[in-house]
């Protein structure tokens, strides 16, 4: 998702976060092939706190990966290792980069730990946030995007003010859309 980003946003900066060296490597690769995208790697995991903790390495395909306290999911197939990773957390990161217009999560359960590690960013910032996001962590993130006056919507259909979701568990893919800038994105 990074490096489409950055080539759409042409005088945008796309900041990827990834954990996983061997992911890392593969992001570093594709940036050095395309030197004119702004943009960087942040080597670490977004959680609520900043710290380190363990990140397992899924045996069947790396973007199952996940940090150690979630639920194991059926699509790790395992784990083929643990590493220890450095954690930062949203608001961190907005003290040292440009301030997001939109924050892709994929995060294998942890997207209640990232939002949750925001608070800041979700006020002051006010950025788009497409996540990826298991029934485990819905009610975390309901909470927390209601209390910063986030509208919801399924990230697969077009935005209507009327279809808002009721229950964040009904859709996989959310799209969160802070209130004041819903008619920016009605019909897409």
């Amino acid at each position: 998702f990074s490096f489409p980003s950055a080539h759409k946003a042409r005088n945008g900066f796309v900041l990827s976060v990834e954990p996983d060296p061997f992911n890392q490597m593969l992001l570093h690769r594709t940036r050095s092939a395309n030197p004119d995208l702004k943009g960087d790697v942040l080597p670490a995991a977004v959680a609520d706190k900043v710290g380190t903790m363990r990140l397992r390495i899924a045996g069947r395909g790396r973007s199952a990966n996940s940090l150690a306290g979630l639920s194991e999911g059926s699509q790790m197939g395992g784990i083929r290792q643990e590493l220890t990773v450095f954690t930062v957390t949203l608001d961190w990161i907005l003290e040292r980069y440009p301030k997001p217009d939109l924050i892709k999560i994929d995060a294998e359960g942890a997207e209640h730990w990232i939002l949750t590690g925001g608070p800041k960013v979700m006020e002051a910032a006010r950025p788009v946030f497409i996540i990826e996001m298991t029934r485990t962590s819905a009610p975390t993130c309901a909470a927390l995007f209601k209390q910063f006056d986030y509208a919801c919507f399924d990230a697969v259909l077009p935005v209507a003010a009327d279809k808002e979701l009721a229950v964040l568990g009904d859709a996989w893919e959310v799209l969160a859309i802070p209130r004041e800038k819903i008619s920016q994105y009605a019909g897409r």
